[in-house]
């Protein structure tokens, strides 16, 4: 997928993302959670959500539409 599209939180995200709960484990160990993106949008902000009740944290993105260059 990295050959087509763009990871936002790897593009403008920080640290290590991880958004998955494993039992036993009082925090999150691994990342499974992603939001994709073409070119004709950039990523401004992206961030690892707080807990809202489920074994995943939210993945939260702010995008601007590309204008095309003539």
């Amino acid at each position: 997928m990295h050959k087509v599209l763009k990871d936002n939180l790897q593009e403008r995200g920080q640290g290590l993302g991880h958004t998955l709960f494993v039992s036993g484990i009082p925090f999150p160990v691994q990342r499974v959670d992603y939001i994709w993106h073409t070119d004709h949008f950039q990523a401004i902000e992206a961030f690892v959500g707080s807990d809202g009740g489920s074994d995943h944290l939210p993945v939260i993105a702010t995008f601007r539409r590309r204008i095309a260059k003539r």
